[in-house]
């Protein structure tokens, strides 16, 4: 009966260390990626992981941050960019405005559409002319 037992501990290790390995084996299968990012500063926004150094993406989005190392056994991917210690930033879209500068053109008068002071004054007087309104001139005249 001994030797039954014996028999029956060394099957059921044999079993386990081979669920183990196959579940190893599935585990390190690497997913394929659009590109890789790494070797850099990634700034997650994620309190839990501050930072990372690489970033790989799928189909556009972001599917996994971590170390280099980690992300290049975890996936393949058809562009590596080794980004040399430079960051990455999420989320941001740049539409490039200098917001002084335009608050400083919102100040001003603009002169775009404008074919000439006097054409434009002109036209400008005959349109409210032909409204029927009183036009006051800068020097304090009203024309009827």
């Amino acid at each position: 009966m001994h030797h039954l037992s014996r028999t029956f501990v060394v099957f059921g290790l044999l079993i386990a260390a081979g669920l183990a390995l196959a579940l190893l084996l599935l585990h390190t299968e690497r997913r394929s990626a659009s590109m890789l990012l790494v070797h850099g500063v990634v700034y997650t926004v994620n309190d839990h992981q501050p930072l990372a150094e690489a970033v790989a993406i799928e189909n556009g989005k972001i599917a996994a941050v971590g170390s280099s190392e980690e992300l290049l056994a975890r996936f393949s991917a058809t562009e590596v960019i080794d980004l040399k210690g430079r960051p990455v930033y999420p989320g941001f879209i740049d539409a490039h405005a200098h917001l002084e500068g335009l608050g400083a053109a919102l100040m001003n008068l603009s002169a775009g559409g404008i074919i000439g002071l006097r054409a434009s004054s002109t036209a400008r007087v005959e349109a409210r002319d032909a409204e029927g309104a009183h036009i006051s001139l800068l020097s304090g005249e009203t024309l009827v």
